[in-house]
C-alpha cells in the first residue's frame, strides 16, 4: 500500500510538471497586438496562466518536500525492518537444515554400527554350527569373537543412545524454530501495520497542499 501510494505520487507530480510547463509556455506566447481591449484580456489570460504555473510549480516543491520524500523515508525504514526479519527467518531455516543433517548422520552411524553387529551375529552363528573347522582356521576365533560382540555391542548401544537424544532435541528445536518464525511473521504484519497507520495522514497533507492550505494542518 505505501509503494503504491508513493507511486501515485509520483505520476501526479510527473503531470503537474508537464502542467506547470505547459501554462509557463502559454504564459510566455509573444503577442503581435500592441493596445486595445483585447490586449489587455489575451495579457490577464496569459497572466492567470503563468499563475497556475507558479502554482504547479509550488504544489511539486512542497508535495516532494512534505509528503513524498517522508514517504520513501517512511518505505526506507520498512524496507529495512523487513530485511532484518527476513535475515532472521534465513538464519532459522540454515540452523534447522544443520540440525537435521546432524540428525541424520547420527542415524546413518546407527544403522552401520547395526550392520556390522549383524555382521559379528553372522560369525558367531557360523561357528557355533561348525566351531572345529574355524578353530582350524584360527585357534583364538572364540575370545576374538567375544570380544568383538561385546564392543560392537557397546558401539551399536551408545550410537543409538545419541540418535535418540539428538532426536528429543531435533524436535525441541522444530518446535522453537515453529515459534520463533511466527513471531517473526507476527512482527512483521505489526510493523506493517503500524507503517501503513504512520501513512494515513499524507492523503489528507497532500489534499491540503493542493487546495494551498498546506501551510495551516500538519500531519
Amino acid at each position: 500500500a505505501l509503494g503504491d501510494f508513493i507511486n501515485i505520487i509520483q505520476q501526479r507530480l510527473e503531470c503537474e510538471v508537464m502542467y506547470s510547463k505547459s501554462m509557463q509556455k502559454v504564459g510566455t506566447i509573444p503577442l503581435i497586438l500592441n493596445a486595445g481591449t483585447l490586449l489587455q484580456g489575451i495579457q490577464s489570460f496569459q497572466a492567470n496562466c503563468l499563475n497556475r504555473s507558479e502554482q504547479a510549480a509550488s504544489y511539486i516543491e512542497n508535495t516532494k518536500a512534505e509528503v513524498l520524500e517522508p514517504l520513501k523515508l517512511l518505505r526506507k525504514e520498512q524496507e529495512g525492518i523487513m530485511k532484518s526479519y527476513s535475515t532472521q527467518v534465513r538464519q532459522l531455516d540454515k540452523d534447522m537444515i544443520a540440525v537435521h543433517t546432524r540428525l541424520k548422520k547420527i542415524k546413518d552411524r546407527v544403522l552401520q554400527e547395526l550392520n556390522e553387529t549383524e555382521d559379528v551375529l553372522f560369525r558367531c552363528e557360523a561357528y557355533r554350527k561348525n566351531p572345529r573347522e574355524a578353530i582350524k582356521v584360527d585357534p583364538q576365533i572364540q575370545d576374538k569373537l567375544n570380544v568383538k560382540m561385546g564392543a560392537q555391542l557397546r558401539a551399536y548401544r551408545e550410537s543409538l543412545e545419541a540418535y535418540k537424544s539428538y532426536w528429543k532435541y531435533t524436535k525441541d528445536y522444530e518446535e522453537q524454530y515453529m515459534s520463533s518464525t511466527l513471531n517473526i511473521v507476527s512482527s512483521s504484519q505489526k510493523m506493517e501495520e503500524q507503517k501503513n497507520r504512520d501513512a494515513e495522514g499524507f492523503p489528507e497533507k497532500d489534499a491540503s497542499l493542493r487546495s494551498g492550505d498546506g501551510t495551516k494542518q500538519q500531519v
